[in-house]
Parts: structure tokens; sequence; C-alpha cells
């Protein structure tokens, strides 16, 4: 996956094995390196307009981050995991997975795993296993870096990242291989077409899959399940034209600003 206008550089004045860290992660992705040139100290936002590149993928002795050019910076993190937390089984993400009455998640796949934050915000509620799926390999690369740093600060977010997994793989083609029935539930948190907006969505957009959800993700998804298949939407979006066929979703749990479609795991594969 190309990753046009973004570039690979260090934090001001690197050790050697932050440089070759940045160098592996620009190979391994296909972006161009900017060294920190000794002797000419200048901000990650100056090298972005030298190279006409909108983000910065910086590797620094503290963690890996996405800064963009005007301002704003993405890393792994907890995220709402507070808020989870705080509301547990009543937070509508929850409910979608799990509904009440049920017995409580033992693993599911997060199919678009992106950052993590709801990875972890659901291993947080259930204490389960979470796989993790990432086709971007700059966003792999930053949870290869993030989860492991959240797991050694020792916090609350610490248990839970410990019990998420990250695969860099094509969604539909490592569930395809996986085989039937080898997860609780599929979690699908696709990139909307018409974000909501936020000050590093653009920037998203560059390093992440944005690809829809298509019918063969869908198919893999249902046979991978042991329960259900969970499709997080906009809140606007009707039911009658979300995915790739609307009607395989049977409930639509209601949330603030997003929603979730749930499709039991024995529905009717889709026709691709």
């Amino acid at each position: 996956m190309k990753s046009p206008g973004i570039i690979v550089t260090t934090s001001k004045r690197p050790t050697y094995e932050i440089e070759q860290a940045a160098r592996s992660i620009a190979l391994r992705c296909s972006v161009p390196y900017v060294p920190r040139k000794r002797g000419r100290i200048i901000s990650v936002e100056r090298l972005c307009s030298e190279h006409e590149a909108r983000a910065a993928y910086v590797v620094s002795r503290q963690r890996h981050e996405i800064r963009a050019l005007g301002g704003g910076q993405a890393f792994v993190n907890p995220g709402p995991l507070h808020v989870f937390l705080r509301v547990g089984r009543t937070h509508p993400l929850i409910r979608a997975l799990c509904p009440p009455g049920e017995a409580e998640l033992t693993h599911m796949v997060d199919a678009t795993l992106g950052l993590a934050k709801n990875a972890i915000c659901i291993a947080g509620v259930f204490g389960c296993e979470v796989l993790g799926l990432e086709s971007s390999p700059l966003m792999a690369c930053l949870l290869e870096e993030g989860l492991p740093r959240l797991i050694r600060e020792e916090g609350y977010w610490s248990k839970p990242a410990s019990h998420v997994s990250v695969h860099h793989a094509d969604a539909s083609e490592w569930l395809e291989s996986a085989g039937a029935d080898m997860t609780d539930v599929v979690y699908l948190d696709p990139m909307f077409e018409a974000p909501i907006p936020h000050p590093m969505t653009d920037v998203f957009r560059l390093i992440a899959d944005t690809r829809p959800l298509s019918g063969r993700l869908l198919n893999a998804a249902l046979r991978a399940a042991k329960r259900r298949v969970v499709y997080r939407i906009p809140s606007t979006l009707p039911t009658e034209s979300a995915g790739p066929v609307p009607g395989i979703w049977t409930t639509r749990v209601r949330g603030k600003h997003v929603d979730y479609l749930v499709a039991p795991a024995r529905s009717a594969t889709v026709d691709i």
C-alpha cells in the first residue's frame, strides 16, 4: 500500500539505534527516510514542508508517532479506556459485541485494528484476547512499538494492552485462511467514507487502509465468528444503506455519534 505525503524521520539528536529503527520502518513501508542532520536542528514541520509531505512518522526514544503538518499528533494510547471501564457493559459497543445475559467473550478478532483503541477498551471490559488485523504497514509499525510500550508503563491500561495482539495482514485473506468458528466475534470498523471531522482525520487517511467494507471481508468474518459480526457505522447512515448487503444486519445498537450493526454468525454469505 502506498503512503503518499508521508516521510519517516527521528527525534532531534537521535542515537544510532533510533536512526536504524527509522530506516528500517521506511524501507518496510516504502516511505522516504529523512534524517535529522547533525548541526541543523529544524522542526518536523519544516522537514515535512521541505519534502512536500503532509505528515511524518517520527521515531524517538519515548515512542513512535505521526506528526501532521500544521500540528496534531497520533500514537498508540489507551484512548477512552477509562470511559469503558466506568460504564462497563452499558456501553453501546460492548452491548453489540456481547448482549446482556450472554456468556462473556473469551476471544475476538478486530479485523480493522487501526491504533487499537477499541481493542484495548474491549479487552479492558471483558478481559478477553483480542487478535488485531491491520493491513497498513505504517499503522502496524506504530502498533508493534505502542502496545509493548503501554504494557511496560504499568498503568491501568497495561493489562488490557497485554491482551491485544497485532498481525500485519489483509483481513480478508487472514480470516479466510483461519477457518470457520475460530473466534467468538469479529469486529469491523473500516474508515468512514464521510469521516467524522477531526484534526488528524486527513492524516489517518494517508496511512490507513481506506477501503470500504467488502463482500469478501464480510463473508470471511461471518465464517470465522461463532456468535456474530459487529460493524461500526455513522449514526446518520441508514441501515438499509450500510455495507455490501444491508439486509444482513438484524440489530442496530445506537450510540451518540456512531452506531453498531449486528449480523448473526450463521447469516447467509454475501454474493461477491
